[in-house]
């Protein structure tokens, strides 16, 4: 060996360390002086195969023996993560179990992992030593939090991600149709109490004329003088009350409407679409919740029979029970939480609009005002 001849242990840390920068880096420009040491590391290294000069004059890193591209490129991608994850490392050195672990986290593929790991021992970066890799390219030079641009750390084939679980298809749910037998209200329901027809006024006789009677005396009948104070008390006896229909009906719906909170004071949601429990029911049934919903917009919270007083037709009332309940199932009314009594106006638009709303309101108001002025 030549006395001229630099120490080969010096040689072998200047290769290890311009080895490492290079990888680090993904290449760099070396000395445009270099001594003796830092040529010798340099012509090593080209030899070798695992650096050498591109055409620009850049030092890059070189896979011997590589023919795949996209495969030598993932190796030294690899090998610059091994050595960024020891060289945070304490002592520089991990097992290999957490490198495969942590490899895998990053997608590195455990193949690509296997050759890279080679490489750096090839090179000499790095020693395997009963299961712990441990960086030797010692500490000369080394930088603490050194950048590394994104593109030195993106795999061509890293480990497929993870496919998404597909979605479940939806399914296009039928709302079933109600049946009448479960609505207490149905004419079918066993407990359907039918509107009780109003009663008919009993028959009177016409009052019997009063006829002048004499002081009982000579020649008078006590008996007839009976007989006509009989005739007369009947003439003036004041007849019972007459339920009129209005009441009998008024009545009817007081019944039913305590029915109906009994059968509703559950508060779970119907399931019901809204457009199958409307063309299920009876056209005056709609009708009629209409007009409830214009009573509650114009009067607001009301009690039941403050706005059926007058207010809805009798054609609409033998409805009524019906209405209010295809209006709590649909949430257009509800039951006003302050004394579970008054219906209050809820979403009417499943209904009606707002601008219908809004004109039969102020028809209402209309009507109310001539009223008033008339009673004046």
């Amino acid at each position: 060996m030549s006395i001229f001849a630099p120490d080969p242990a010096d040689v072998l840390a200047e290769r290890r360390r311009i080895l490492r920068e290079v990888v680090l880096r993904g290449g760099m420009k070396p000395r445009s002086d270099p001594n003796r040491v830092y040529g010798e590391a340099l012509a090593e290294l080209d030899r070798d195969g695992f650096a050498w000069l591109d055409d620009r004059g850049t030092l890059r890193p070189h896979l011997p023996g590589g023919d795949d591209g996209d495969s030598e490129r993932d190796v030294l991608v690899s090998a610059r993560w091994t050595l960024l994850e020891l060289e945070h490392a304490r002592d520089y050195a991990l097992s290999m179990d957490t490198l495969r672990e942590r490899a895998t986290g990053v997608r590195i593929p455990e193949r690509t992992l296997t050759a890279a790991v080679r490489w750096l021992r090839d090179a000499e970066l790095c020693k395997l030593k009963d299961g712990t890799l441990r960086d030797v390219t010692g500490e000369k030079r080394r930088k603490q939090d050194r950048p590394i641009r994104p593109e030195l750390t993106t795999l061509r084939r890293p480990i497929p991600a993870p496919t998404p679980q597909p979605a479940p298809a939806s399914r296009t749910v039928t709302p079933p149709r109600v049946d009448p037998h479960d609505d207490p209200f149905h004419p079918s329901h066993p407990d359907y109490i039918a509107p009780s027809p109003p009663p008919r006024p009993k028959p009177t006789k016409p009052p019997a004329p009063v006829r002048a009677t004499a002081p009982v005396g000579k020649g008078t009948d006590s008996s007839s003088v009976r007989g006509s104070a009989s005739t007369a008390a009947t003439a003036t006896a004041t007849t019972a009350p007459n339920v009129g229909n209005g009441m009998e009906i008024l009545l009817d719906v007081h019944r039913r409407v305590k029915r109906l909170e009994d059968a509703f004071a559950s508060t779970e949601t119907d399931v019901a679409d809204a457009t199958t429990l409307i063309d299920s029911a009876h056209p005056d049934t709609v009708n009629c919740l209409r007009r409830l919903c214009v009573l509650l917009q114009v009067y607001g919270d009301s009690k039941r029979h403050a706005l059926t007083d007058g207010r809805i037709s009798t054609k609409f009332k033998v409805r009524l029970p019906e209405a209010i309940s295809l209006g709590l199932r649909l949430g257009v009314i509800g039951l006003s939480t302050a004394d579970g009594k008054s219906l209050t106006l809820g979403d009417y638009t499943t209904v009606m609009p707002d601008a219908e709303l809004e004109q039969r309101a102020a028809e209402q108001r209309e009507r109310d005002s001539k009223r008033g002025k008339k009673r004046a």
